[in-house]
């Protein structure tokens, strides 16, 4: 399990996209009305990374192993939460890792 104690986190609303979380240095993101399946965003520098929400399998791109390891086990936590926004387009913020 990863620290979360040195790690800062912000969430904020975009226009462009509905959910921005930045989580260290990583920031992912949810775009509503995306191609199938559902799916969010991982951007860490210069890597792009996406990540299948139902199997969370990254389908896309890469990521270092210590910024994909927190994507991962934030979005576990979440996994629910990120279906039902993708689902219902219904934006609310979500809590940092635990």
């Amino acid at each position: 399990m990863l620290s979360t104690t040195q790690h800062s986190f912000r969430i904020t609303h975009n226009p462009n996209f509905r959910a921005l979380l930045t989580l260290l240095q990583n920031i992912i993101k949810l775009f509503f009305g995306d191609h199938p399946p559902p799916h969010f965003h991982a951007v860490y520098g210069e890597y792009n990374a996406v990540f299948d929400i139902e199997t969370l399998k990254m389908i896309e791109g890469d990521l270092p192993n210590r910024a994909e390891k927190m994507v991962l086990e934030w979005s576990a936590q979440h996994q629910q939460a990120l279906l039902e926004m993708w689902t219902t387009q219904d934006f609310h913020k979500l809590p940092p890792l635990r």
